[in-house]
């Protein structure tokens, strides 16, 4: 049996776990979803490098996620020292080895937000990178693009076969605002924009556009529903998650 390694964040945080019984159900065997609601795309280049040099997959497909979020790395025994280290508390970050990645993207993301219970000297760092970045900035972009060479490298290097793409539009910033800076535009004058394989991403339209044009949408009328993602990997990337 092949094995695939999916990364991304909230969009495919849905696929695992079931909410109503119409869902779709996945061939968790075959497909191995590795998911952080709020995450960057700094983190999700260190989860895709960290998991394919301890498993080993037959393809991986990284769906990139807002060009304008941020992670923040800390070590796992500073993590454990944070007073917000509740039992119940929500926290946007994943673990990645010995690091643990905060983010901060997402509705309730680790940003200047309320809602979020990440410790107060990483919100601040979040707040302090956005105040001082302005919105025509290569800066976000270019850390992204970072993200994406390095995976590549790493993949190509394995000789694993992988396929990518963005949750969204690239060229067109989602209009949400909440505690982050949105989702970004991609900015395609600097150098690091052409030394990317762009051969690998998709092509088909990105699953909010095509989520919200086919009105499959979730309540929150941001993220596709279980079963939506699952007919897009068909159509983007003719990838079944239920086989």
């Amino acid at each position: 049996m092949t094995r695939t390694l999916l990364v991304g964040c909230s969009f495919l945080a849905r696929l695992t776990y079931r909410l109503n019984d119409d869902d779709y159900h996945i061939n968790a065997q075959k497909y191995n979803v590795l998911a952080s609601p709020g995450s960057g795309n700094q983190a999700l280049a260190a989860r895709t490098i960290y998991e394919v040099n301890q498993s080993n997959y037959d393809q991986v497909v990284v769906l990139w996620s807002g060009i304008n979020r941020l992670d923040f790395p800390v070590s796992e025994e500073l993590n454990r020292t944070y007073p917000e280290n509740k039992p119940d508390a929500w926290i946007a970050r994943c673990e990645v080895g010995s690091m643990v990645w905060f983010h901060s993207g997402g509705m309730l993301g680790s940003g200047p937000g309320e809602l979020s219970a990440t410790p107060t000297a990483i919100k601040r760092f979040f707040q302090e990178q956005y105040l001082g970045t302005t919105s025509g900035s290569k800066y976000l972009t270019e850390l992204t693009l970072l993200s994406i060479l390095s995976t590549q490298a790493v993949l190509d290097k394995k000789k694993i076969p992988y396929q990518m793409g963005f949750i969204y539009d690239t060229q067109k910033s989602i209009p949400i605002e909440t505690e982050e800076h949105s989702h970004g535009v991609m900015y395609r004058d600097t150098p690091l924009y052409s030394e990317v394989d762009w051969k690998k991403f998709t092509r088909f339209e990105a699953p909010y556009e095509w989520a919200k044009r086919a009105k499959r949408l979730e309540s929150d009328n941001y993220h596709p529903t279980r079963n939506a993602i699952v007919d897009w990997f068909k159509l983007a990337m003719s990838i079944d998650l239920q086989t």
